[in-house]
């Protein structure tokens, strides 16, 4: 079965980003439960981001309705430590983490440990 997103597409205004993917997804979703409507979905919501920030030339933060922060917390994920100490590791992270809140270690796929930093 053929599927054509574009004739809902065509003339449509960009800035109504949410009622478009709305529109589709309902309209389409039980026509292809096969994941192709959603993955051709995530194309168009990309697209319609690209429009929707070069109309504005906002920041896509002011895009997304603004800066709820103004810091983000982070972690620092270091591989394979089976053999060191805990103390050697956040040593390691310190020198070159610049102030991350958290750190897991890990070693192959498994985790060792995490902490959250004093900082």
């Amino acid at each position: 079965m053929k599927i054509s997103m574009a004739p809902a597409l065509v003339g449509a205004d960009a800035l109504d980003h949410a009622v478009i993917l709305d529109r589709q997804l309902h309209k389409l979703i039980k026509l292809s439960p096969d994941g192709s409507v959603t993955g051709a979905l995530a194309a168009i919501d990309i697209a319609l981001w690209d429009l929707k920030w070069k109309a504005s030339r906002q920041p896509i933060y002011k895009l997304l309705g603004g800066a709820w922060r103004t810091r983000i917390p982070f972690y620092a994920s270091i591989g394979n430590n089976g053999a060191q100490d805990v103390d050697s590791v956040v040593k390691a992270v310190e020198a070159r983490s610049g102030g991350c809140s958290r750190i897991l270690a890990t070693s192959g796929s498994r985790s060792l440990w995490s902490t959250t930093m004093p900082w």
